[in-house]
């Protein structure tokens, strides 16, 4: 084999792990979706209209806007909220980012 073989055999192999990687992340971030957010966020996390007319801010999460947040943003937003602390309390940082590798999976 020659070095540009090599080097595109690498890059796949490496591609494969970092899918897999995420792949995991968004499937604990769908179980955790279920238990914690899917009653007011519905399941493909479209909130009802009654919700988003309660709660003006609220938006779908496969819009561009939410899709355009930085994950930091989405945190807060998971973190910060009156609403949210009671449902987001005792989640560590790592079941977050579970979440949010799978909210970025709601993209249409």
């Amino acid at each position: 084999m020659n070095k540009v073989s090599i080097a595109i055999l690498l890059s796949f192999v490496l591609f494969l792990n970092v899918a897999v990687l995420f792949g995991a992340e968004a499937d604990a971030g769908k179980d955790l979706y279920t238990k914690k957010c899917k009653v007011c966020h519905g399941a493909d996390g479209t909130p009802t209209a009654a919700l988003v007319k309660a709660n003006p801010g609220m938006m779908a999460f496969s819009s561009a806007k939410f899709q355009a947040m930085k994950d930091a943003e989405i945190k807060v937003k998971i973190t910060g909220l009156p609403k949210h602390k009671v449902v987001s309390k005792g989640l560590t940082d790592a079941e977050i980012a579970d979440g949010i590798a799978f909210l970025r999976t709601l993209k249409k």
